[in-house]
């Protein structure tokens, strides 16, 4: 997904996991400053898209900036499908369990699964979840308010709010599957939208702890509008806010403790099951 950073230019909100960007080592706030030596300043981001469209197997280069550092990344196109849910229980040693749950986009049935991987882990007698967020961009608000309700039994899970103050609020209806057992969410700078809303409502209902690093802040409600030649134009409509009133736009969830970092600066924490339960082997007591 890619989004405007605060001067025009064109940014990577987050790759999709085992997508070919990320394949290819496209990286979340990548600015994408040209595509097949073309350059994107003053183009729409549907412009954008349109470039970096092409037949499966053809091969397209992103000319990006990431952090002052310019480069050439080839990326080969491919059809992929988005397996939103992956779950697995890891045993850490001492009779204790991890239930860990990857959630790497809201789609229509992200919620469901979501609540079914809970729902098997729980029976597993898991000691603590892990809610793996990384890289997710978001997607389909309504799941985010469905695995917030699965979480918490009561308290507000997200404001929305316009030029005239607070328009809609959306609260914990004590339908939770599970609303006591200790619950870590994993968050990145690649967090995005109804990732931080979910992320939001769990913290400021002291839900949950997060880990990890500063969220990407894409907290706005945008439609696209028509326009008489053909075109369209996004205009914001709403944002959203966390319950205790942060503006999530710009601004991110800042977690309550960072993961352990290589010298790249990048988290050390495998996103896949069966490396991430190894991990958490190593290091229990920061997923407990």
């Amino acid at each position: 997904e890619m989004g405007f950073d605060g001067d025009k230019k064109i940014i990577v909100v987050a790759p999709t996991p085992g997508g070919p960007a990320s394949e290819a080592g496209v990286k979340a706030k990548d600015l994408i400053y040209a595509v097949d030596g073309a350059p994107t300043v003053d183009k729409s981001l549907y412009e954008v898209a349109e470039e970096l469209q092409g037949p499966q197997g053809s091969k397209v280069t992103l000319s990006v900036d990431r952090g002052g550092k310019q480069s050439d990344i080839v990326v080969q196109r491919k059809r992929y499908t988005v397996v939103p849910v992956t779950s697995t229980t890891c045993d850490v040693g001492e009779n204790k369990k991890i239930g860990y749950v990857k959630l790497s986009a809201f789609n229509q049935v992200s919620g469901a699964k979501t609540k079914e991987a809970l729902k098997a882990l729980k029976a597993e007698g898991v000691n603590s979840y892990v809610l793996d967020l990384r890289n997710n961009v978001g997607g389909l608000f309504p799941g985010a308010l469905e695995i917030a309700k699965a979480l918490m039994n009561e308290g507000t899970i997200v404001y929305i709010a316009d030029s005239s103050g607070e328009r809609d609020v959306f609260e914990a209806d004590r339908s939770a599957l599970d609303a006591d057992t200790p619950l870590r969410l994993l968050v990145n700078k690649g967090t995005a939208s109804a990732s931080e809303v979910l992320a939001g409502a769990l913290r400021d209902n002291n839900r949950a702890t997060i880990l990890g690093e500063t969220t990407f802040g894409k907290g706005l409600i945008q439609t696209l509008v028509p326009l008489s030649d053909g075109s369209a134009v996004s205009v914001t409509v709403a944002q959203y806010r966390t319950p205790l009133g942060t503006n999530i736009n710009k601004v991110g969830i800042v977690p309550d403790k960072p993961l352990p970092l290589n010298d790249a600066g990048e988290d050390t924490v495998p996103a896949n099951a069966d490396d991430f339960c190894a991990y958490a082997r190593t290091a229990p007591d920061l997923f407990l």
